[in-house]
């Protein structure tokens, strides 16, 4: 195996150590009086690191990325015997790769850097939490590599139990305790339906790699073997485990039920990592293996995707137009967003695929601003976060600057023109259609006029709605960086002129990724 490709994880690894040795070392000197700190204090030192080793490992990712740049061009242009990527048996680290990593780094980075503040002034020490988001970002990074599905298989439980064990955080709370539990037993049972899938993929193709899987699959196109395949329907169950395992994940229909409890009782930085990170990590692994090597098998797998994005786009935004907590909203328009994240490679086209990637970074840049605001708001009073949409009558009092960004990301949520939002629903749904996939476009453009409704009356909560004389002790107030602000300040200007500063280079880049590999 060329380990120089898996510098980000072997490195991320290496921090996960060095933290441990800090907290033994700590926990040794404590034990004989050596010195006298808090352990608020190392866990201060040991989140600065982790922020600093993020930053290298981002460093990492984007220089990959370049060699790999570089090495496509030597190959293509001069026909030197170059490596366009590392492809072996268990892991691939190509631009496509490189790309999602780079975006699942970024972003659990920046979302940790906004939780900062809330993690050094928790009530208990909370020293594993960096060690657990680095395990976290380690399975993930691993997941979007992984050329094996056994190899997923460990990613995804590996960062499942990461996930159940950082939403204890604030064990204290009856619902959080309730929400781990939740998704502790659900998540088993999601992991165990794709252990399942797998080994009816190994009991079919004799192997779980999927480029001997896609060999095998063209061998039965070439000769016609499916017409003649008497275990079809072992097939049929074998992708549909498979997909179903991935889509529990992604909290998209018909596993999607848990995901409301769930992110309402879990802080608010690891609903952040359902949110975001997570959803990276499944959607390009669900890419990659569906469009690449599942391909031959599209007459299987169009009608789930076909469903699950139809009801994700519909069902999940009726239920967040009724919804009034804000964590709940925030997972039914998750669900929502992943059935037009899906319904990109419905067809299986490069070209519906290149738009459904491009949606995501947008998807990404959007809910990055709103996280980093939700993030740093707390009631000037009792200094608990914003729970209800009928809070945000008291945050534009004094938060006029805030205000004005959060209507930006939610106007381009709403997919109001000519924000980023909207071209990344149009460009969606042009490929869609010219793919022939008109029914997929009709209930995409219905819950598209359902969520500019909802997220329409938030700015009308945020604005125009008069205050509740009998709530006179909220006073949401947003503490933040200066740093953070500027970061907000880049989001809101991307997500204002996308069109003129991002949206062709983007194209250019993600269709030769695609087209290369």
């Amino acid at each position: 195996m060329d380990f120089f490709f898996l510098l980000p994880e072997l490195y991320i690894l290496y921090t996960v150590l060095h933290c441990l040795l800090t907290i033994s070392k700590f926990d040794w000197q404590q034990s004989r009086s050596a010195f006298v700190i808090s352990k608020h204090e190392i866990t201060s030192i040991i989140l600065t690191r982790t922020l600093e080793n993020l930053h290298i490992c981002l460093v990492l990712v984007a220089s990959l990325f370049l060699y790999n740049a570089v090495d496509t061009v030597l190959y293509i242009e001069f026909n030197e015997d170059a490596t366009l990527f590392s492809n072996n048996h268990h892991f691939i680290s190509d631009g496509y790769t490189l790309l999602f990593k780079f975006m699942l780094i970024f972003s659990t980075r920046l979302l940790l850097q906004a939780s900062i503040d809330y993690l050094l002034q928790h009530p208990r020490s909370i020293m594993e939490f960096a060690i657990l988001t680095q395990l976290f970002i380690f399975f993930l990074s691993i997941l979007i590599s992984a050329n094996d599905l056994v190899l997923s298989f460990i990613a995804v439980v590996g960062f499942s139990l990461s996930t159940y064990v950082l939403i204890l955080t604030d064990s204290s709370q009856h619902n959080t305790r309730e929400a781990a539990i939740k998704y502790y037993y659900l998540s088993a049972l999601s992991s165990g339906m794709l252990a399942f899938g797998i080994w009816l993929c190994y009991l079919l193709f004799n192997s779980t790699n999927f480029v001997e899987i896609e060999w095998i699959l063209q061998l039965w196109k070439i000769t016609d073997h499916f017409t003649k395949i008497n275990h079809l329907g072992l097939l049929s169950a074998c992708i549909y485990f498979i997909l179903f395992g991935f889509l529990f994940k992604l909290a998209a229909f018909p596993c999607h039920l848990w995901a409301a409890d769930v992110y309402e009782g879990s802080p608010q930085t690891i609903l952040a990592f359902f949110v975001i990170p997570i959803k990276i990590s499944v959607l390009g692994f669900i890419f990659r293996i569906f469009i690449f090597t599942f391909k031959d098998l599209i007459f299987l797998w169009h009608p789930i995707f076909m469903l699950s994005a139809i009801t994700s786009m519909v069902g999940g935004a009726f239920y967040a137009l009724v919804e009034k907590r804000i964590r709940k909203f925030l997972a039914y328009s998750s669900i929502s967003q992943m059935g037009f994240l899906l319904s990109g490679i419905t067809y299986g086209t490069i070209q519906c695929l290149t738009a459904a990637i491009i949606f995501l970074i947008i998807y990404i840049i959007m809910n990055l601003g709103l996280f980093i605001i939700l993030l740093n708001t707390t009631n000037k009073k009792d200094n608990r976060p914003l729970l209800y949409i009928t809070d945000l009558q008291f945050f534009t009092e004094n938060n006029a600057l805030y205000s004005i960004l959060l209507t930006v990301i939610l106007f381009s949520m709403a997919g109001i023109p000519p924000l980023a939002g909207f071209f990344g629903k149009y460009f969606l749904f042009l490929t869609i259609f010219q793919a022939k996939g008109y029914l997929l476009v009709i209930c995409g453009l219905f819950s598209s006029v359902i969520s500019a409704y909802y997220y329409l009356r938030i700015i009308k909560w945020l604005w125009f709605e008069q205050k509740n004389e009998k709530e006179e002790n909220l006073q949401f107030i947003v503490e933040m960086s200066q740093g953070l602000q500027d970061i907000l300040i880049i989001i809101a200007v991307l997500l204002v002129f996308y069109i003129s500063l991002l949206n062709n280079w983007l194209y250019t880049m993600i269709d030769s990724l695609l087209w290369i590999n």
